[in-house]
């Protein structure tokens, strides 16, 4: 059997594999090493085997596994994967997120199958999901926003549930603790509830831990998965702690409505509703102080009819169907986040449609304005929000230089009452600013955002604006710079601008400073309308050694092509804020990626739907800029591009 279909069958067992591999030696069983993070025996040894067998592979027969358990330890786990590499194996399954880690850290060439690993993408396991790279693929066995749909469940379960505790690894311990504990805040906010992050780096602080949920008055606690070759410690700790949590199950456990500790669980459990334990002396309620003594119900009804029972002994796989029944403790383990989540009363109901506004300062035919649009929705997309399913979104496009559009398409989005606005430009911010002081407004693409009063600071905004800016001031003086090293002979330079905005005399400001010590004679031309620009640049163009800056202006963006037309026409060496205006014929261009804000844009949007404030979302700053040189206009100017200045260039248009 070849090695590139055995890999494919066993990522059947986790999940579908496309690695390249080598035909395997004639006699030679495949040889998987499976890594479990945990002490045997363990269920994910059985489930593996089984998932094999379906596939057609028989451990003996055609199929050789070897099995080792790191019992926790992350020193433990490396030599298992040291000694895997040394035999040899085909593929290594590694089982959670510390085994992925050892596994990579002993080799970068042997197939790795993560079965399953927390965030492998914030790990710096894989690339991407779409396109892992190297040497490691597999399940991603939780998203950190699974949390939001445990803190409903618990809510759902505990009559009156107002604080929750978390158990999480500390970041330098697993980078995936980092989004678990962020999503549930943030599902927590929403809810209206109070969540207690505890954080340790292992099992020597679970008793501090305890103590520290006590403290807290939690009354309840989620528990990441990364603590699951723990539970025994974990519950020796709760028994240790003063008045510390146990984890409640009506049963028959020493008396009363007795108590289940962590260790009786399924490994896969990941979420625990605590109660307080009975004093055996006097039958006196200990426990969380001041938490209330919550019991799960004897049944639990799902929305789509299913139901869990304390003493139903069915078979979990089914719970899915009307009046199937679930034991409750196996109903616990769904709410732990286990791969039948699908059980869950939340996960039945319509996904809420958020509404999102739009206003472009494009008009709706404008390629560029489409593409910003569409970057946007895909990076949502990535982001769990979808157009039809879980997300509305109204777009308005207004030519830049017609106010009364901004002004009433602001009106109507603000009408709609949308979740949050994105405002494209300085233009449709100011518009809406005047209309809504409520409406979260991200914008996209605005130069100081400060000096034009939409925002208090860049670190903290203030209100209900927030957002990504092009570029500073300072950034305008490049541009002369580059157009004296395209053109070294110029004597004049003209700049196009729009004096009615601030940033249109701020950047001129800017090129003012530059050109004090270049040696040019510096100008503006400050057009109303297309036919004014087309005189304007005329007339300058009647004397020679002249070059033209185009700065950042919504006239300029709506005029693009009638002013490359007439840079062609008369000769004029120019230079553009964005590559847009290269990609269509501009000289050069010096500037921030446009279509990747837009998709920045996107993640302050996702942010603001689930939960958090524009005000506390610091306005961020470019961190690169595009280079771009058209080497065909260069021709067509009669312009010799300076080798330098070519291999400087992050982009040259052919």
């Amino acid at each position: 059997m070849r090695r590139r279909e055995f890999i494919s069958l066993v990522g059947g067992a986790a999940a579908a594999l496309p690695l390249t591999a080598l035909a395997q030696q004639p006699g030679k069983l495949p040889l998987v090493g499976v890594l479990v993070s945990a002490s045997p025996p363990h269920p994910f040894a059985d489930a593996f085997r089984r998932g094999l067998q379906k596939l057609g592979y028989t451990e003996g027969r055609n199929i050789a596994i070897d099995f080792r358990y790191s019992g926790g330890r992350s020193d433990r786990a490396g030599e298992i994967a040291t000694e895997f590499v040394r035999l040899g194996v085909d593929v290594i399954v590694a089982h959670f997120t510390p085994a992925v880690r050892a596994a990579m850290g002993a080799t970068q060439t042997i197939p790795i199958v993560m079965a399953p690993a927390g965030a492998p993408l914030q790990s710096g396991f894989i690339d991407s999901l779409a396109r892992p790279g190297g040497n490691v693929t597999g399940l991603s066995g939780m998203d950190a926003e699974i949390g939001g749909r445990r803190l409903q469940l618990l809510g759902d379960l505990i009559p009156g549930l107002s604080c929750v505790a978390v158990l999480a690894s500390t970041t330098a311990t697993d980078p995936f603790s980092g989004p678990f504990v962020e999503n549930l805040r943030l599902a927590a906010t929403r809810a209206g509830l109070r969540l207690e992050p505890v954080l340790v780096s292992g099992p020597s602080e679970f008793e501090s831990a305890v103590v520290a949920m006590a403290k807290a008055n939690a009354q309840a606690v989620i528990i990441q998965g990364f603590f699951d070759p723990h539970r025994a410690i974990l519950n020796r700790a709760c028994d240790q702690a003063p008045a510390g949590p146990h984890v409640g199950k009506p049963g028959n456990h020493g008396g009363g409505r007795g108590h289940l500790h962590l260790g009786q669980f399924p490994a896969a459990l990941r979420a625990f509703c605590i109660v307080r334990r009975q004093d055996n002396q006097g039958g006196k309620t200990g426990g969380f102080a001041g938490g209330a003594a919550h019991e799960i119900p004897d049944r639990v009804e799902c929305e789509n009819g299913a139901s869990a029972r304390s003493n139903d002994l069915t078979d979990i796989a089914g719970a899915g169907r009307r009046g199937h029944r679930v034991k409750r403790r196996e109903f616990i383990t769904l709410l732990g986040g286990a791969a039948a989540w699908p059980l869950a009363a939340g996960a039945q109901q319509p996904e809420r449609m958020r509404k999102i506004g739009a206003l472009m300062n494009f008009a709706a035919n404008d390629e560029e304005g489409k593409a910003r649009v569409v970057a946007f929705a895909q990076a949502l997309q990535k982001l769990g929000w979808t157009e039809g399913r879980n997300l509305r979104t109204d777009t308005r496009w207004a030519a830049a230089d017609d106010a009364d559009h901004y002004r009433r398409y602001s009106e109507e989005l603000v009408a709609l009452a949308p979740d949050v606005i994105l405002a494209s430009a300085s233009p449709s911010v100011a518009a809406l600013q005047r209309i809504t002081r409520s409406i979260p407004i991200v914008f996209a693409y605005v130069i100081d955002p400060v000096g034009a009063g939409y925002v208090t600071s860049m670190a903290r905004p203030g209100a209900n604006i927030t957002g990504f800016t092009s570029f500073e001031y300072s950034l305008s003086g490049k541009w002369l710079e580059l157009l004296k090293e395209i053109a070294p002979n110029l004597s004049r330079v003209a700049v196009l601008r729009e004096p009615s905005i601030a940033s249109g005399i701020g950047q001129f400001a800017a090129i003012q400073s530059a050109a004090s010590s270049s040696g040019v004679d510096l100008s503006a031309i400050d057009p109303r309308d297309a036919g004014e620009m087309e005189r304007a640049i005329a007339a300058f163009a009647s004397e020679p050694n002249g070059g033209v800056i185009v700065t950042a202006s919504g006239s300029a963006v709506t005029h693009r092509e009638l002013i490359i037309s007439l840079m062609m026409r008369y000769h004029l060496p120019n230079v553009y804020p964005f590559r847009y205006y290269s990609a269509i014929g501009g000289l050069a261009s010096y500037g921030p990626d446009s279509i990747e804000y837009f998709k920045l844009a996107a993640t302050y949007v996702d942010r603001i739907l689930r939960g958090e404030k524009p005000a506390a979302l610091p306005v961020q700053a470019p961190t690169k800029y595009q280079l771009v040189i058209n080497l065909k206009t260069a021709k067509a100017l009669g312009l010799t591009i300076p080798p330098t200045l070519l291999a400087r260039a992050d982009e040259v248009i052919e």
